[in-house]
């Protein structure tokens, strides 16, 4: 049996509005140009619906910053490298062809249980979730064999306006309740793959129980952003 889990503690309220609306303003500042890339690790938490908490999960930021999103973007592309499926944000846009959301995830015996290959969306929304169940100890190079292929089609028939990806560091080998084989730059290559596509970034974080490996996880991805950023720079600058 799959528990639903998530305790109410002391100053819930202010913590929802705060990662909620870390995710909102990111979203804000990549509508009006403020920045290419918008990072919230205190977001991604995808496993909240519209009248029900989850696994972790009170709010579905996500799924507010992809609605903030579509006031100025036609199409938005979700995509979610946490080890767990991303219900909550598959389910709000699920009848929608302007979202499409991609998770890479454990499949099986595994919260939330959901994510089945065969789940692509329904109605207007039909093709537009896709779901690449996984199996246990996938290291770097098999993952990077379905993620680059899978996300490059989706690049090119999707055309997204904007991306917003889930970063959950439970996906990195240790994680004390994960149980692929992600290396620090296996995982950021993700990010770093997501992001040569030069579309409008929204990072966001999500699970991770190993506390030091989701801070060096995070940290990490973003240098890389910083490093990215510079070279193109300077690749602009003399260009000039």
């Amino acid at each position: 049996m799959l528990v639903k889990i998530a305790p109410v503690f002391y100053g819930l309220y202010s913590f929802c509005q705060t990662y909620a609306g870390g995710s909102i303003c990111g979203a804000v500042k990549l509508n009006h140009g403020h920045c290419d890339i918008a990072v919230n690790w205190a977001g991604g938490l995808h496993h909240a619906k519209k009248c029900e908490a989850s696994g972790f999960c009170y709010v579905n930021d996500i799924v507010l910053a992809i609605l903030e999103l579509l006031k100025i973007h036609e199409r938005v592309l979700y995509v979610d490298i946490d080890i767990h499926h991303g219900d909550g944000v598959e389910e709000a846009f699920y009848i929608t062809d302007r979202v499409m959301t991609v998770s890479f995830h454990k499949f099986g015996d595994y919260f939330p249980g959901t994510g089945d290959i065969r789940d692509i969306g329904y109605g207007k929304g039909k093709y537009y979730a896709l779901n690449v169940p996984l199996n246990d100890g996938i290291d770097d190079e098999s993952y990077h064999s379905l993620f680059k292929p899978i996300i490059s089609k989706v690049m090119e028939v999707f055309k997204p306006r904007a991306v917003v990806l889930q970063c959950g560091a439970d996906s990195r080998s240790g994680d004390r309740l994960g149980c692929f084989n992600l290396s620090i730059k296996g995982h950021a290559e993700c990010v770093r793959f997501i992001r040569s596509f030069h579309v409008p970034l929204l990072l966001l974080g999500g699970g991770g129980y190993t506390i030091r490996n989701v801070a060096r996880c995070w940290c990490y991805e973003v240098l890389c952003m910083y490093v990215f950023y510079c070279s193109r720079l300077v690749f602009e600058i003399r260009k000039i």
